[in-house]
């Protein structure tokens, strides 16, 4: 429990901090499908910047305290959801039950 709470960088308590990953995606055969790129951009939890590119999905959303605003493609796939999740919240989250199995990063 300890893990989830001091291992990753979504706590309040973090300095402001800049982030960029690369990332490839593989089909269902364990063949690359594509890659693209994971940029953010981070002062808050509510107050930060994160960008996706890759051939077919391109979005910027800016978040500043009740205020989101998205350019680019509106709808983010899920593959890309669970992309920017995973690097910031490399650990689950105290709430899993202890018996759950976690897959690690993307």
């Amino acid at each position: 429990m300890l893990a989830s709470q001091v291992n990753g960088l979504g706590a309040a308590s973090m300095k402001p901090w800049h982030l960029k990953a690369a990332y490839e995606v593989y089909d269902v055969d364990g063949n690359p499908k594509y890659q693209g790129t994971y940029e953010e951009w981070w002062a808050a939890p509510d107050k930060y910047k994160s960008s996706f590119s890759d051939p077919g999905f391109h979005q910027v959303e800016y978040v500043d305290g009740t205020r989101v605003m998205i350019s680019g493609d509106v709808t983010r796939p899920l593959i890309e959801n669970l992309i920017g999740l995973e690097l910031k919240f490399p650990m689950p989250p105290a709430a899993v039950p202890s018996n759950a199995q976690y897959l690690g990063t993307c």
